[in-house]
């Protein structure tokens, strides 16, 4: 028996459609680019759950901008419309209540993580970025964490 179910389970696992799942990306706020934008980074449209670890950044609060273009899907974007100098279709989230810039994080002097899901709703396909006090120490690396 035992064996007959390790064979239909084996078979199940070889046959069955999947993906690699890369379900933590990096990404550079390279601040020789600009200071107070991180590089893009892209919303899969697998992902179900979203959020972002802050590393330890200059104190000052972080936002979100998405690009929007006319094509929708974000792999067909050119390169230099995602470089974090570049401005043309980049918006805030904003906030429900205020309209203002939505604040993911107040002070992002210390390291930290957020999930983000709530605030892009149903984006997906869209290249993000976040926006930061202008910081002046170093470069820094964050993270994405996307869950199906």
């Amino acid at each position: 028996m035992k064996k007959v179910l390790l064979t239909i389970l084996l078979t199940l696992l070889l046959v069955s459609p999947c993906r690699a799942l890369d379900d933590k990306k990096s990404f550079i706020h390279d601040i020789s680019v600009d200071t107070t934008k991180t590089n893009a980074v892209p919303i899969p449209d697998w992902a179900r759950c979203i959020g972002v670890m802050i590393p330890s950044i200059d104190d000052g609060s972080v936002g979100i901008e998405v690009y929007e273009s006319v094509d929708t899907a974000y792999q067909n974007v050119a390169a230099a419309l995602l470089l974090s100098s570049a401005d043309t279709n980049w918006n805030p989230v904003l906030a429900l209540l205020d309209g203002d810039d939505e604040v993911i994080c107040a002070s992002g002097k210390d390291p930290g993580y957020v999930d983000i899901t709530l605030l892009l709703g149903a984006l997906r396909n869209v290249w993000i970025r976040f926006t930061v006090s202008a910081q002046t120490t170093a470069d820094t690396t964050w993270y994405m964490y996307y869950k199906e």
